[in-house]
């Protein structure tokens, strides 16, 4: 979370999985968004073979630690410009996300449990 805008922050957590932040603020402060979950809709076969154990493809990358896992995401990535061209990037491709996307109670901590900082938008492809 720390770190110049659009970058990636990648950090090990529970001594198991990786996760991964958008960095969104400035170098002095930590905002960044978790890169919390997808659907996948292309490369579903290099998804499943680095993440053999999920039954479902609708399982491959529906958590934090196993969408990293799903794209190959590790410590290697951090600090990475999503904003560059290459491999890793955040793009717009063009599929409009429904207008009311789902928002809903935090999960996996007790304070603040009510605030509205867990939301998904999804495409109709």
């Amino acid at each position: 979370m720390f770190g110049p805008a659009g970058h990636l922050y990648v950090y090990f957590t529970y001594g198991m999985h990786h996760c991964a932040n958008v960095v969104t603020g400035s170098e002095s402060g930590a905002e960044a968004v978790l890169l919390r979950g997808i659907t996948p809709l292309v490369g579903v076969a290099a998804m499943t073979e680095r993440r053999p154990a999920a039954r479902r493809t609708a399982d491959l990358a529906n958590g934090p630690g196993k969408l990293c896992a799903a794209f190959g995401l590790d410590l290697g990535h951090n600090g990475h410009d999503m904003c560059g061209y290459s491999d890793i990037w955040v793009g717009d491709d063009g599929c409009e996300p429904e207008l009311s996307p789902y928002v809903g109670p935090r999960v996996g901590i007790s304070k603040a449990v009510d605030l509205p900082w867990r939301w998904r938008a999804h495409t109709s492809r």
